[in-house]
């Protein structure tokens, strides 16, 4: 059995799913393109035509090529701190024993916050996450140690004797699986925690469904966080909100890049774009005209690792290299 796929598409919001090769979970990127003669933003691309001579199509072509805004380079202004987004995103904390998964909290996609207080032993340990879904970014004290997707350990090396210490621990949900043998998994911490040889018990657990965000939500994300001040490029290293606000005097078609940021999602005005995440092969999102108004607009950014200094409006996508995409049955 063969498909093929004629017309590109866009996975927006938090829409884009997942696969998994050799047990590996392969995130879907947000742009559904592969490479299909007809792309995303409707442009007719070089495949449409020499598919049109193969069959030898005579009619005339009446869809016209979108247009697109001239490229620019925005400088983003600095908003509120990882911490202080995630704790105004987030619903109320339930109290869980050692494990949690996204379906106890009514939440399908996007993300759980966790939090524990924790003893550390005197030596050097690890803390250990043998079954996590489907990315654990932990920190400790306020301070970023790393990150396990699926599974993996952190080494938290010697951490002085009976001390106490708060575990923050962010529980990304990076898509539902398409089809086969995974449908249906679970996501969440499906499996304890574990420093050292101790599980870590009596976590706070928060659902984060980013999907809910609103106006007004944006708003406040886009504010200061209470306290801060100082230079905003200092300020932008590190995670947290970041926007833009270009006026526009016409609107089209644009594909946004995100230079220096790593990886987060992006709303355009109120609407949630998606994903992004520097690793790739996708570079830019899709942003259709009807995203945009004439006069100010806001590109707000929730960085979870690394805030960049500037977006960019580019006229082409980049969506790394062309593919063959076969479907198996």
């Amino acid at each position: 059995m063969c498909l093929y796929m004629a017309h590109g598409g866009t996975n927006f919001g938090l829409w884009a799913g997942a696969n998994r090769e050799d047990g590996e979970l392969l995130s879907t990127v947000t742009s559904y393109d592969s490479d299909a003669p007809i792309a995303e933003d409707g442009t007719l691309t070089e495949k449409f035509f020499a598919m049109r001579e193969a069959l030898g199509a005579s009619a005339p072509i009446v869809s016209q090529q979108p247009r697109t805004l001239a490229a620019r380079t925005l400088p983003t202004t600095p908003g509120r701190n990882l911490d202080d987004a995630l704790d105004l995103l987030a619903g109320p904390a339930v109290d869980v024993a050692t494990t949690v998964a996204f379906e106890d909290l009514s939440l399908d996609a996007g993300m759980l916050l966790l939090d524990a207080d924790v003893l550390l032993p005197g030596d050097d340990v690890s803390l250990a996450f043998p079954q996590v879904a489907d990315r654990a970014t932990v920190r400790l004290d306020g301070r970023r140690l790393g990150a396990v997707q699926e599974s993996g350990s952190i080494d938290l090396g010697p951490r002085g004797v009976g001390g106490t210490g708060r575990l923050h621990v962010i529980v990304e949900n990076l898509g539902r699986v398409n089809y086969g043998w995974s449908l249906g998994e679970r996501k969440g911490l499906l499996a304890p925690a574990l420093l050292g040889r101790r599980a870590v018990q009596r976590w706070r657990a928060r659902p984060l469904d980013l999907a809910d965000a609103g106006p007004d939500d944006l708003t406040r994300l886009r504010e200061r966080s209470p306290g801060e001040s100082g230079s905003p490029a200092v300020e932008l290293d590190g995670a947290g909100v970041a926007f833009a606000t270009p006026t526009l005097t016409e609107v089209a078609d644009t594909h946004l890049a995100l230079p220096g940021f790593e990886r987060g999602l992006v709303w355009v005005n109120d609407f949630l774009l998606g994903r992004y995440w520097e690793v790739g092969p996708q570079e830019t999102l899709y942003v259709p005209a009807p995203l945009l108004h004439r006069g100010e607009n806001v590109i707000t950014v929730l960085e979870l690792e690394r805030r960049g200094s500037a977006v960019e409006l580019r006229a082409r996508p980049s969506l790394g290299p062309e593919e063959s995409y076969i479907e198996e049955f």
